[in-house]
Formats: C-alpha cells, structure tokens, sequence
C-alpha cells in the first residue's frame, strides 16, 4: 500500500512537471532578454535605464527563468518583442515571484510608454497570484516593441519571465493549484491525524511532528503568496517578515521533534543541550532582527538557520543509525528535505540555474519527509497500542488459562449483580475446584498440571454460555458467575460440568490422567452482593470435598426457597 501511494505520488508530481514545462518559456515574441544590476543605490528612472542598455555592456540571457540572488540592489531586464502579425496581441507576463518588494513593468513602443507596478511591498492586488506570481496582462503591439522590468527585493531576486497567452496562462494555473491543493490537503491531512493521535495516545512525539508540518505550511502559505492575499493584504510588513520567522520556526520544531523522537535529553545530553542553545540562538537572531525589520539580514539568517538544521538533523540521523530503532527511516526522511531544501537555496540564490522543479524542491523534499515520518510514527504507535493490549489482557486474564482473573471477574460480576437489583433477576454463583490437585502435580510434575488447568478451563468455556463468567480464582479454584440463572437452573449446570470433566481426561504423550472436580453453588435471594455469594457457595464446596470430592452441593436454604415459590 505504502509502494503503491508513493508511486502514485511520483508518477503525478512527473506528470505536473512535463505538463508545466509544456507553458514555461520566454514565449515566441520574444527575441531577446538582457538584464543588469543598477551600480548605486540610486533608483533609476525608465530613461537612465534605456540609456544604460545602450551605451553599456549588459548580461544577455539564454534563459527566461531568471535569478540574482539576495541582493538589496534592484534589477533591470529588458525584453526585446517582435510581433510579426498585423494586430495587437494579448499576453500575460510574468515578471517575478511573489514576495519581490516591488516590480515595475514598462511597455515601450516607438510612440507610447505604459507603466504597470505591484509587490508584496504594496498592498496586495490583482497582479499577484499564488503559487504563480506577479503578472501583468499587456497588449503587445505589431511590429518591434521592448519590456523593461526593474525588480527589487530583500528576499532572493527570483524572476521567471513568462509571456504567453490567456489559454496558455490559465491551464498552467490549474495545474499550479491542483498541485497546491494536493500538497496542502496531504499535510493538513497529516496534522490533523496527529493531532487525533496526540489527544487520543497521549504521544508527544505527535504533538511535535505537527507543530514541524504546521510550521512548514504556514511558511509555504506565506512564500507562495495565499496568506498575502487571503489573510492580511494590508500589510505588507507581516508578509514580508512572517515567512522568514515561520522558516526560523519550522527548523526549531524539527529539532525538538528530532530531540523526542530519538530520545536525545536521555542519550545524549552533550547534544541535546547543543541543540537547545542553537535553537535560543537562532530565535533570539530571528526575533531581533524582525523587531529591528531588517530585512535582508532576516532572509539570509532563515535560509542559512533552516539550511544548516536540515544538516544538523542527517547528522544527528547518521550518528544514531543503529542505536535507536527507526533510525535509518529518519535519516532517509531528513535527507529527502535536506536534497529539496538544498535544491531550492541553489536556486533561489542564484547558485545554479533557476528552474521549476529546483524551486519546488523544498516543497517535494519537505512533502516525503512528512510521508516517510508519518509511517514510522503510525507504525511506532501501532507498536505502542500493541503493547498496550497486551498489558490490559494481562491485566484483566489469566496468562496460563487465558479465563478472567480475580480482578476482572469481581469488576463484571458487579456489575452484573447491579443490574440483577434493578431488574430483579435471577443470578447463581458457581465455585469448583480440581480433586487431588496436588498428586498430579506430584506425579506428573508442574508442567502437567499446568496443562490440567487449561484443560479444564477449555472446557468451561466450551460448554458455558456465552453470558457466563468464567475466571479463575486462584491456585486450582475456578468460579461461573450465571446471569438469569435460578438455583435449579444452576445445578443442572454444574452436574452437566462435573460429568464432562469425569468423562474427559487429560492425554498427553499416550498417558490418560482422569480428572474430576468438586462443585459448591449459591443463588441470590435475598439482595446477596458478590462477595456473599462466594461465601456461600466456597462454604458448599467445602461440604463437597467432605462429602468424598466428584459432586455438586448446592445452597440448601436456595433449594428450600425456590420450591416455595414453586
């Protein structure tokens, strides 16, 4: 099942991939892309731009996917359009992700210049859409016309140009936000079963595995541009701090699930206590720095925190391969987020080339590490319930005759006298206990009368009815506890038991070892509690054994009483 789902899973996400690359290009209008970094921190102007194009030497790109790594210097990339048609054309341009501080867009033409700006800077509008961009709708006229694109962020300078029609435009944003809707609905999905988990088993290791996926969807909520839109598109601070806090604080509750997870405070103190003052460093730098909004000294601490944990995390997974169980699981899900966050800082930065799937790497990493952790937690909890069923049957049955012991037998015989009072039924108490218990011991050894036990108790489950308690009360003693069960009724019971027990020995190895048993019976007449009954009816089987063992002795004053009301 696991095969199969994670096969589903790689198969789509490939599917996704091939199905965006078929949208993802500069587009067949366009005939050149060239780009440059303003030289002061003086903002130009779209006429110092144009002029710096031609009088100095700029980048030419051979991609449209472009990135130039944190920087708080703006960008310039100019976009040469030749439209070979008779008539305008309506394209949809995107000039960049969604958290660049601002991005102003210039169509130029020989007789009209448009200006178009938006950025998580300003308030949110409608040239933002998630997990897409920043886009403009442009009309491009016929004939030889440019785009100018200046772009600023403290955050990674990450622009993928697109200009492609309104058709090509909104099947690539289906695909984008069915992809989306996946990837939150299997994270919410695993939050919640956490959370139900926690609640219900009491594991902290739940607890903390969630609040990890919570922080990861919270920062992906904030990097793809949804909480922007959706939750405070007033605030351009919020936007433009809370993803950078939220990736500080996905890293720390990694840490601490790693701590619990693998046992750290007791194992390993030296590491623990390293663990616990990198994550006060790391949230006191955060902190400070939000206070101060600094922002670009933010963006490089969260992605060297989160980068430098994920290593923290393999090398911890490494060093406890062996040592604790799940171990080699752990670490294959930390390194699937390591090779994905790694992936997506590379591109982002600018280190290698921008692309679709680089940028997505965080989020392919983070989704099968969730996948991976939450099968080993599920199986660790299954583990965990096992045992806990085991502990409960050992607590309420008897491990050798597997019958109720003494403390369950009194707890559902309670019970069930309780609801004899209230309905005014009948109930009947049965003790029995194996003649000459001793000499087969003494014969034939422990073992074999160990085996008598559950020979006779087999027996008493076999021919009791289903609404019958049976338990074993100690040493060779067995009890029956009959709802609705008169005294007559109860005796012709017991005898029925007797004989089957005479009548069915005990063979092991060839040897037949004939057995019998002794029986005292009680019935309620008078309001008789649990306790009551068994006096009685031990004090019947007390006379039995006196009377020569192999019989029943029923309640004398019961017999009396039942023929009255006859």
């Amino acid at each position: 099942m696991l095969r199969l789902f994670f096969t589903t899973l790689f198969t789509f996400i490939f599917s996704v991939n091939i199905a965006y690359a078929n949208y993802t290009g500069s587009g067949d209008l366009i005939t050149g892309i060239e780009h440059f970094q303003e030289p002061s921190e003086q903002p130009m102007n779209l006429v110092e731009a144009q002029e710096y194009f031609q009088q100095n030497p700029v980048f030419s790109a051979r991609s449209s996917l472009l990135n130039f790594g944190i920087s708080d210097k703006a960008s310039w990339v100019r976009l040469s359009l030749n439209n070979t048609s008779k008539d305008s054309v309506f394209k949809r341009l995107t000039a960049g992700q969604t958290w660049l501080e601002r991005v102003d867009v210039y169509l130029v033409t020989d007789t009209l210049n448009q200006h178009w700006y938006s950025g998580d800077g300003e308030r949110a509008n409608h040239h933002l859409i998630p997990d897409v961009g920043i886009v403009f709708d442009l009309e491009v006229p016929a004939g030889e016309s440019a785009i100018l694109i200046r772009a600023q962020s403290f955050d990674p300078m990450t622009l993928p140009i697109e200009l492609i029609t309104n058709e090509e435009a909104r099947q690539k944003d289906t695909i984008n936000h069915v992809m989306s809707g996946i990837l939150y609905g299997i994270l919410f999905a695993l939050v919640g079963y956490n959370i139900i988990l926690f609640f219900t088993l009491k594991q902290a290791d739940s607890l903390y595995y969630c609040l990890y996926i919570a922080c990861f969807i919270v920062m992906n909520l904030g990097y793809s541009g949804y909480a922007f839109l959706w939750l405070y598109p007033d605030s351009p601070t919020i936007q433009n701090y809370s993803t950078l806090f939220f990736m500080v604080l996905h890293g720390v509750c990694g840490l601490i699930f790693v701590s619990h997870f693998l046992n750290l405070p007791a194992r390993m103190p030296k590491l623990e206590r390293f663990i616990q003052g990198y994550i006060t460093c790391g949230i006191a730098v955060i902190s400070l720095l939000v206070i101060l909004q600094k922002h670009q000294p933010s963006a490089v601490v969260a992605f060297v925190f989160l980068s430098f944990t994920t290593l923290v995390m393999i090398v911890i997974g490494i060093v406890n391969l062996g040592k604790v169980r799940d171990a080699q699981y752990f670490l294959l899900a930390v390194s699937c987020s390591m090779l994905g966050l790694l992936l997506t800082t590379l591109s982002v930065w600018g280190v290698i080339p921008y692309t679709y799937q680089g940028y997505n790497g965080a989020v392919y990493g983070v989704l099968l590490e969730a996948l991976i952790l939450a099968f080993v937690l599920a199986n660790r909890l299954k583990v965990i319930e096992n045992e806990r069923v085991t502990a409960k049957f050992l607590s309420s049955y008897d491990p050798l005759t597997q019958l109720f012991n003494r403390h369950s037998f009194v707890q559902a015989g309670t019970k069930i006298i309780q609801d004899d009072t209230k309905y005014n039924a009948s109930i009947s108490f049965i003790i029995l206990d194996i003649d000459y218990f001793k000499s087969v011991n003494d014969s034939y050894g422990h073992q074999v009368g160990d085996r008598a036990l559950c020979h006779i108790s087999n027996l008493l489950q076999k021919y009791c009815r289903n609404s019958d308690v049976v338990a074993r009360w100690g040493g060779e003693e067995m009890v029956i506890l009959l709802p609705n069960t008169d005294m007559s009724e109860a005796l012709n019971c017991a005898e029925n038991l007797r004989s089957i027990i005479e009548k069915t020995p005990l063979c092991i190895d060839g040897e037949v070892i004939s057995l019998t048993a002794s029986f005292g019976i009680s019935s309620r007449v008078n309001n008789e509690n649990l306790d009551q009954l068994f006096k009685h009816a031990d004090k019947q089987l007390y006379i039995a054994k006196n009377r020569g063992r192999n019989r029943v002795e029923p309640q004398r004053d019961n017999l009396s009483a039942l023929s009255l009301n006859r």
